[in-house]
């Protein structure tokens, strides 16, 4: 009995698997080209690439021997929810070009945090960890390696599981505020020093505003080295 039911099954693919074909094959063939040309475009790991398709209208066309143009608005990104336009081709004719909206999720292994950062927390090997998370081409680009995000701190508080880029973290200062720091004047070969208080975070190589403990006037210089801040004299105006 269980023999006869095989027999019969086998009749009945064989049977409709033509009119099921020939039913799927142009949204089969619609969907495909539509997913090569996303991956294709991004340059992305197509093991990392979901494309969703949202409803859109087949046309009626005699499909034998068609081919498909796909193609998206240059000034949209392809990520989110985008349309594409596919044209189908015959011999050199476009028969029909039609929008197929689609939703483009891609996914990375990226940082993240797991646990909660208050702004300013220096991230810890502890912090932080790698997770495979959908990721938006449209944000700042994700930190992708631990050791890029350890000794920096949150530049606001951080949820777990918050994927981290650049504008959630950024280098510890090379001087902080109200540090005690060496105020260096040079010109050409005249170098004085003086004493000063930080009345800002800096970074080595960027302008912050001091406090000449001498003079009580506020400056801007160049932090130099931890401590020490360079001041052109015709800046300071000293």
């Amino acid at each position: 009995m269980r023999t006869l039911l095989k027999i019969i099954l086998a009749i009945l693919f064989l049977v409709c698997s033509p009119a099921l074909m020939v039913l799927a094959g142009p949204r089969e063939m619609i969907e495909q080209a539509c997913r090569n040309y996303v991956i294709d475009q991004l340059h992305w790991d197509p093991d990392d690439v979901a494309v969703i398709f949202h409803s859109y209208i087949r046309p009626e066309l005699e499909w034998t021997g068609v081919r498909l143009h796909v193609s998206h608005p240059r000034n949209a990104d392809l990520c989110g929810v985008v349309t594409l336009k596919v044209a189908a081709v015959k011999d050199g004719d476009t028969l029909r070009s039609f929008p197929v909206p689609v939703e483009i999720a891609l996914y990375d292994d990226v940082v993240v945090t797991t646990r909660r950062l208050r702004h300013g927390d220096e991230v810890s090997s502890g912090d932080v960890a790698i997770r495979r998370q959908q990721v938006d081409l449209r944000a700042d680009a994700p930190f992708t390696d631990v050791a890029k995000v350890v000794g920096r701190r949150a530049t606001l508080a951080l949820p777990v599981g918050r994927i981290l880029s650049g504008s959630a973290i950024e280098e510890l200062p090379l001087i902080k505020r109200g540090d005690r720091v060496t105020l260096r004047f040079q010109r050409k070969n005249l170098l004085l020093t003086a004493q000063g208080e930080a009345i800002e975070d800096g970074w080595a190589g960027r302008q912050v505003r001091i406090r000449n403990l001498s003079s009580k006037k506020l400056i801007t210089g160049i932090a130099a080295e931890s401590g020490v801040i360079d001041v052109t004299l015709a800046a300071s105006g000293e």
